[in-house]
């Protein structure tokens, strides 16, 4: 099934005390090409300050493609698409593993494929995500325990 993807975005406060903590409404995540998206696999979502990356599976070709889709907020709230980071073209016909699981710290951001056991490092250089390392999780196994990614 074929959906378009957007994302209510809801922030909670800082505080622990979550029966008087309000989230409030931060807006929609919507990407920037109203392309149709595939409905099924997993969506991640990780944010550090001003900017979010959130999983996409985008159709290409007739088959599902994951990719890692960012947002940066703007100083009116708003947030608008930037980078969209595509799968590697060494990952064949798996594409659709890619950023099953994201993690973002400041200009460092994690790419994992429990699927594939697989993790990719990307950095922010001048505003420009580019790859910076990939590694595997050799002696792991797709579906056991000791999933890697």
């Amino acid at each position: 099934m074929l959906r378009t993807l957007a994302l209510a975005l809801f922030l909670g406060c800082a505080s622990s005390a979550w029966a008087q903590c309000v989230s409030k409404y931060q807006g929609q995540l919507v990407p920037p090409d109203g392309a149709p998206y595939a409905e099924d696999g997993p969506i991640g979502l990780t944010m550090s300050g001003n900017r979010a990356f959130c999983t996409i599976r985008a159709i290409s070709g007739g088959n599902p493609i994951g990719c890692a889709q960012e947002f940066v907020r703007q100083p009116n709230g708003t947030w608008l698409p930037g980078q969209r980071i595509l799968p590697p073209a060494s990952l064949g016909n798996n594409k659709d593993h890619f950023a099953e699981r994201l993690a973002l710290d400041g200009d460092r951001l994690v790419i994992g494929s429990t699927e594939l056991n697989l993790v990719w490092i990307y950095e922010r250089n001048a505003g420009l995500w580019t790859q910076a390392a990939s590694f595997g999780g050799q002696g792991t196994t797709s579906g056991s325990v000791s999933e890697f990614g």
